[in-house]
């Protein structure tokens, strides 16, 4: 299992505020098509729904920047593979 799996979306500045929250929330490493690709067979995802109705992923306080389509569009893109 894959916990927390978005957070391999997480890169450097890639939230906000900037600075060393990026390093302590980030579990995995790679795309959730790369988790897959390395093993893993569950994911540990937790969806957060914007004002806006776009439904992109966080870990704790943190947003993720990913959203559904794009994280789901990379497991099916597994799948096919």
């Amino acid at each position: 299992m894959s916990h927390d799996a978005a957070t391999g979306y997480i890169k450097r500045g890639s939230l906000t505020p900037a600075g060393l929250t990026w390093q302590y929330s980030k579990n995995q490493v790679g795309t959730v098509y790369e988790q897959l690709d390395d093993g893993a067979r569950a994911l540990d995802l937790r969806p957060k729904l914007l004002t806006n109705n776009t439904v992109i992923f966080q870990h704790g306080d943190i947003n993720i920047p990913v959203d559904f389509d794009s994280l789901v569009g990379d497991a099916v893109r597994w799948c096919q593979d």
